[in-house]
């Protein structure tokens, strides 16, 4: 959720979580729906956080080196 700090812009979401699938324990209400890739101004640059690793999933090797981009 935004930070409501006036120095941290608020951010862009990118892409939500659509499922609740996971190798770790997570209530399903906690996960579907929320951002998993958002991004966002920080100073003079960008930001982008990604909460999954789209980068090890066969055919997306590219997604970090494309995101920078």
């Amino acid at each position: 959720m935004p930070a409501n700090v006036e120095l941290l812009p608020d951010f862009e979401p990118l892409a939500f979580f659509r499922t609740g699938v996971a190798k770790i324990v997570t209530p399903v209400s906690l996960v579907v729906n929320s951002p998993t890739i958002v991004g966002g101004n920080c100073g003079k640059g960008r930001v982008l956080v990604s909460s999954p690793h789209p980068e090890q999933t066969v055919g997306l090797e590219y997604f970090v080196r494309k995101a920078v981009r």
